[in-house]
């Protein structure tokens, strides 16, 4: 297991990566879906399954399949992503926010079953490792996971670019993929499990073990802080239509007398015509739309991305396991926001439509790495301890459940982070051909995760700062109030947003 669990998760960061071009560049330029929808698919309606993440792994701990509590619940993730990605692959462009909404929530579950029962492996794993060789396990299948999402991000834009594959033939290629990981299932481990009692007990004990690591005062400190960090808003969905948009999006037509629009979609038929019409001559050809990159530039990105997680995990591994945690925690998340930031050249243009960039004779490309590489390497940087914390903390026989109560927090953060990026993108007008007020957006979005510094105390200093056995009610009672408070808030905004778009 030590050796198939960290190629398993290379194979399937290969498979989580090769649609990711493909997908930002249907939504701009097929379905044609603004940035707070954007926003309302990615950061919600597909964060919402990993809100789920703890019934999922509390499920496989008290209902075994046939005498198994992790394949069969690893065969259904597969065959799910599987099965949405073709599906969409063939109803194509005129598929409704509705069923894109459905999409989007199905292969999202089916990620989170899979990811749930790899976890889990490792967790149950994790036990028989000990002194310096404790940890060592999840970082390699990290850096495999990552090393794997490397190869898929290219595969994501040399594929489109290169081979000319349409955008839902990628989604279809894709969801084949899921499909075949299901014959590396049968080479995976996972003992018989008997059950001593009912289902009731069974359940009942899971949910003592799970209350005991809830209460301690120690797991509710760190998972405030991550709770914190996740639900900050950022601009990723703007920045990235930014990033592929066309420019210009409108030219002056002298001989028509009107202004028309520059960008086509992916079976070359015009978008943005009536928005173009709109324009006289002079402002016309002031509609600089985004940067325009293409295919492989942006799975490039994606591939810094990566890149930024493998040496995350790299860094941590090598130097920063056993060192102070909170000068890493504050240095990292300073340098983040300053480097996210430096996205601020690529929104400043002249008269002419340069960027600062531009004007200092300087490639847009290096500047649009600032946001991928440096915050793919500090989110990394800020999740490994506390993953490795709550790994030990796990109680025997709730190991799944435990484990995916932290990434289950943290993901209703990341849900009501998404809800705040959708407002913040619509309160700054920022849609598929008006970027005018996206550095704004980008000023908000960088300095909010400073706010996360005053929370510092509750980290752990260390690795090994995880004595105080100090319990309260009211601990795992905060920590419930946070994941149903932010669950409820996040279905309230999604099914807000669907009628919305259906009325």
């Amino acid at each position: 297991m030590a050796i198939l669990l960290p190629w398993l998760h290379f194979a399937i960061g290969i498979t989580n990566n090769l649609q990711i071009t493909s997908w930002r560049e249907w939504l701009v330029h097929g379905v044609d879906i603004n940035p707070p929808d954007q926003a309302l698919l990615g950061g919600v309606v597909s964060a919402l399954p990993w809100n789920l993440k703890i019934f999922a792994a509390f499920l496989s701990d008290v209902v075994p399949i046939c005498g198994k509590r992790r394949l069969p619940y690893l065969i259904m993730g597969f065959a799910l992503q599987g099965a949405a990605w073709v599906s969409v692959g063939i109803v194509g462009d005129s598929i409704s926010f509705p069923l894109l909404a459905l999409q989007q929530f199905c292969t999202t579950m089916g990620q989170v079953l899979v990811g749930v029962m790899c976890d889990t492996l490792i967790v149950e794993n994790v036990k028989y490792e000990s002194g310096t060789q404790v940890g060592r396990l999840q970082t390699n299948c990290q850096l495999m996971f990552a090393a794997g999402g490397l190869l898929g991000t290219l595969l994501s834009g040399w594929l489109p670019q290169y081979a000319h594959f349409s955008y839902t033939l990628m989604f279809v290629i894709t969801g084949a993929s899921k499909l075949v990981l299901l014959l590396l299932v049968v080479f995976l481990h996972d003992p018989t499990w008997k059950r001593e009692g009912t289902i009731g007990e069974s359940a009942s004990a899971t949910w003592g073990g799970v209350w005991e690591s809830m209460s301690l005062i120690r797991v509710l400190k760190p998972l405030i802080f991550i709770f914190a960090f996740a639900m900050m808003p950022n601009n990723s969905d703007a920045f990235n239509t930014y990033l592929i948009q066309d420019h210009p999006i409108c030219a002056w037509n002298a001989a028509a007398g009107q202004c028309d629009s520059m960008v086509t979609d992916d079976s070359g038929t015009l978008q943005y015509q009536d928005h173009c019409r709109a324009f006289a001559e002079y402002t016309c050809d002031r509609q600089w739309g985004g940067l325009g990159f293409s295919d492989s530039m942006f799975s490039y990105i994606g591939l810094l991305g990566s890149v930024g997680s493998v040496l995350g995990n790299f860094i941590f591994k090598a130097w920063l396991i056993n060192a102070g945690w909170h000068i890493m925690f504050a240095s990292t998340v300073v340098i983040a926001c300053a480097f996210s930031a430096g996205q601020l050249f690529l929104m400043i243009r002249n008269d002419a439509g340069q960027t600062l960039t531009e004007q200092w004779h300087l490639p847009n490309f290096a500047f649009a790495l600032g946001d991928d590489v440096i915050m793919a390497t500090a989110q990394q940087l800020l999740n490994m301890p506390i993953l490795i914390l709550m790994a030990r903390l796990c109680p025997a026989g709730a190991e799944g459940t435990v484990y995916a109560l932290v990434t289950s927090i943290q993901g209703v953060g990341g849900t009501v982070g998404g809800v705040f990026s959708k407002v913040a993108t619509q309160s700054f007008d920022v849609t598929n051909v008006d970027f005018s007020r996206i550095w704004e957006l980008t000023v908000l979005t960088s300095s909010a995760k400073m706010i996360c510094l005053l929370l510092l105390p509750l980290v752990p200093r260390n690795i090994t700062d995880n004595q105080d056995e100090h319990k309260s009610p009211w601990s795992g009672v905060t920590l419930c109030a946070l994941f149903l408070g932010g669950l409820v808030y996040a279905l309230y905004n999604i099914a807000s947003s669907l009628i919305s778009s259906t009325s």
